[in-house]
């Protein structure tokens, strides 16, 4: 389906925000690169994709990769979450649960993105987004226009993300740390941040700002609350509050996209850490991105190195509308129009795109963190194996053989788990054929304050 935002965005990109803020920025988290012979590392994501359900399985005439790396000892999962849970701490200052120190090693620097698979035949990349991937949701999302709407951005894919009534912990714990929440972790931190004496009153008053504004009466606000407050104590789905509070757990934030039905249910938006980075703790600028459909929250990611522009680009729209700040104070919207304009600067790394719509700019090249090295070294790897084996056809076009026969060759060789190179470019965004504004967009900061 062609949407409106799809056609008013078929055009180059027409300035740049700054990626810097006066946001206290954690600097990017230096992670080891996993190698293929570490067991700890390739056993933490086998468990993660072992956890994964929800998703229908494959039909007999289609290749699955069988998930190879299941019979691994996932008592290395329990210990990375164990880690985390080991890296709990309480700002004394916003009361808010966060984990690990600023710069913690289990942290991607980018959320949302795979491995690229440059150096591997196409089949191998069809049997890796095949186990990690919801075709059939991602097809639903793309005609409804919900994402990959605009040519210039990033193309995103939906990850299979467990569905237990806490796929909203479970989406960003995998993207932030490769496993899903299991021990509830994630969410024991969101309910005692709630229940937090300094920042459950600040989520409180955000949230009874929000009822005001949609003519919920102040003699229900306080049952409203309890209600919020309550869930994270059982299996009861979560709600935009705690996807703000969750934001401010994270230190990073949180974009979450649907459909107008979600959109009506109060579920889109861009959820910023808000309260945590007014009581100066560190929040980075990679956003996790999650998509809401059918009562269920779903990861977005994109591969590295695919798409029109690098960085990559992920739109701050769905369905032909912006993605808006949730939960803001009357302070934060006070200021000259469009009022979310500069927070959303100060948070994330934003280009305008024309037409007027908002981007956000990824990281240049992520450090690995064990999600990332583990598909690259273990999957593809078992990928390639399945294509030379003859378990998976290598594809249909004429002339296709060599080349697969050659990448299974590289990845056999070790010359295929290098790292796809990116253009390390400056802040000007640059698009091939696209020429230069001659003046900034009016309202955008300059681009080195």
């Amino acid at each position: 389906m062609v949407t409106a935002a799809r056609a008013s965005c078929d055009a180059d990109v027409l300035g740049v925000i700054s990626r810097h803020s006066s946001v206290d920025l954690a600097a990017t988290p230096n992670a080891p690169i996993a190698r293929e012979d570490d067991p700890e590392l390739w056993a933490a994501i086998a468990a993660s994709l072992d956890d994964q359900g929800g998703v229908e399985p494959p039909s007999p005439s289609q290749p699955c990769m069988q998930r190879h790396m299941s019979g691994v000892d996932p008592g290395i999962a329990h210990k990375l979450r164990q880690k985390r849970a080991q890296e709990r701490w309480t700002s004394e200052v916003s009361g808010l649960v966060h984990f690990g120190p600023e710069d913690p090693a289990t942290c991607s620097d980018s959320a949302l993105l795979l491995p690229s698979f440059a150096a591997h035949p196409p089949a191998v990349r069809s049997l890796v987004l095949g186990e990690l991937t919801n075709a059939a949701a991602a097809m639903e999302a793309e005609e409804a226009g919900v994402i990959n709407a605009f040519p210039l951005c990033t193309r995103l894919l939906v990850l299979c993300t467990l569905g237990d009534g806490n796929c909203l912990d479970h989406a960003a714990s995998i993207g932030v740390w490769g496993v899903q929440d299991r021990d509830g972790e994630l969410r024991s931190a969101l309910l005692a941040s709630m229940q937090d004496a300094r920042a459950g009153p600040q989520i409180q008053a955000r949230f009874q700002r929000h009822l005001r504004k949609v003519g919920i009466p102040e003699e229900s606000h306080g049952a409203e609350w309890e209600r919020e407050v309550s869930a994270p104590r059982g299996d009861d789905y979560l709600s935009d509050i705690h996807a703000f509070a969750l934001a401010n757990v994270l230190r990073r934030p949180l974009l979450v996209y649907g459909d107008p039905q979600a959109a009506m249910a109060g579920m889109t938006g861009v959820y910023l850490p808000l309260i945590a980075a007014g009581a100066g703790q560190a929040c980075w600028k990679e956003p996790v991105a999650v998509l809401f459909s059918r009562s269920h929250f779903s990861l977005l990611a994109a591969v590295e190195g695919e798409g029109p522009v690098s960085p990559p680009l992920l739109a701050l729209a769905g369905a032909g509308q912006p993605l808006l700040p949730r939960f803001l104070t009357e302070e934060e919207e006070s200021g000259a129009p469009p009022p979310s304009l500069p927070l959303l600067v100060r948070f994330m790394a934003c280009v305008q795109l024309a037409g007027g719509a908002l981007a956000v700019r990824l990281g240049q090249s992520p450090r690995p963190n064990v999600l990332l090295s583990l598909l690259r070294a273990r999957l593809l790897n078992a990928g390639a194996e399945a294509v030379q084996s003859g378990e998976v056809q290598a594809g249909s076009d004429a002339g296709q053989g060599g080349q697969v026969e050659a990448g299974t060759e590289a990845v056999k060789s070790g010359e295929g788990d290098a790292e796809a190179s990116t253009a390390q470019g400056g802040d000007a965004l640059s698009v091939q054929g696209a020429e230069a504004p001659s003046a900034r967009p009016e309202g955008l900061p300059p681009l080195h304050p």
